[in-house]
């Protein structure tokens, strides 16, 4: 498979020192999203690590204060509980259904989705880096899975437990964030929607973070998610543009999962056009609908 770099016990678990392989990986993790349309692996500016502190801004509504806390406790159970979804729907998915193609990421079939998920770790783990093209990489990656089936693949995940634990203290984080988004295009895929199946309180944050530094950069306000009683923001500024729709809308949303169309018909507050363009920057948006239910 993937030629060994820098043994993954010699990392630091701090963003600044990582070595630059890592970080770089870290970095584009959300380019191996491909939208429709888009070439797989294709480098989206203002995709970066979201910065710690700020990605964990939630807002309660009724205390009316910023609470800020640390998910590095919660980010490796969330990331299992993640995986545990996904590998049980993989379990019982038949050869032909392993070929069928993913929506969200046309150039993909789930078998490649499994392999992504998978393969992404496992070279993090021994440091590999890519050579040139992280398209190419990624891409390769899954090829050298090729001749496994979905149970060695899943062997192979659960495996790697001690490294995941340690890539997801620094920037390596992104891998729940893309792992997170992933179970949703493969659920949408097989015909398994569950809008329950969500690390909220871990992911949603993680989301509408990643957007502050950008949404700074424009001088636009925040992008604040309500849903019941609960509220969360972007960063600490006043919002431009309020999304009323459930965490996994918001979710689906902000990683470019719906249509300008279906963006502008969501129920919000403010003035959805400006945001467009950051999504569009941030992973671009796809222009047919996942139709999802």
């Amino acid at each position: 498979m993937v030629k060994p770099g820098r043994p993954l016990e010699t990392w630091t678990c701090t963003e600044t020192d990582w070595p630059r392989a890592p970080v770089r990986v870290a970095e584009e993790i959300q380019a191996s999203m491909p939208r429709n349309g888009c070439p797989l692996g294709g480098y989206y500016p203002g995709t970066s690590a979201p910065d710690p502190a700020r990605s964990l801004l939630v807002r309660s509504r009724d205390a009316g204060m910023d609470q800020v806390s640390d998910p590095t406790d919660q980010l490796f159970a969330a990331y299992r509980t993640t995986r545990a979804r996904m590998t049980g729907l993989a379990a019982d998915l038949s050869p032909r259904d392993l070929g069928r193609v993913v929506p969200a990421c046309p150039l993909w079939t789930i078998f490649d989705l499994i392999a992504h998920v998978v393969s992404m770790p496992a070279a993090i783990a021994i440091g590999a880096s890519p050579p040139g093209s992280i398209t190419d990489w990624l891409q390769n990656l899954i090829e050298d899975r090729r001749d496994q089936s979905a149970g060695e693949l899943t062997e192979e995940w659960l495996s790697l437990d001690g490294a995941i634990a340690v890539i997801l203290k620094g920037p390596g984080g992104l891998l729940f964030d893309d792992l997170a988004v992933h179970e949703h295009d493969l659920r949408t895929a097989v015909g398994a929607p569950d809008h329950g199946a969500l690390e909220v309180e871990v992911m949603l944050p993680r989301t509408l973070g990643g957007f502050a530094e950008p949404l700074r950069q424009a001088g636009l306000g925040a992008i604040e998610v309500r849903h019941d009683d609960r509220m969360w923001r972007s960063h600490a500024s006043e919002p431009g543009w309020t999304l009323e729709v459930t965490p996994w809308e918001a979710v689906r949303a902000l990683y470019s999962r719906r249509t300008a169309e279906e963006l502008r018909g969501l129920p919000h507050d403010g003035n959805v056009e400006p945001y467009l363009a950051i999504l569009d920057a941030h992973l671009p948006l796809p222009t047919i609908s996942l139709d999802e239910p």
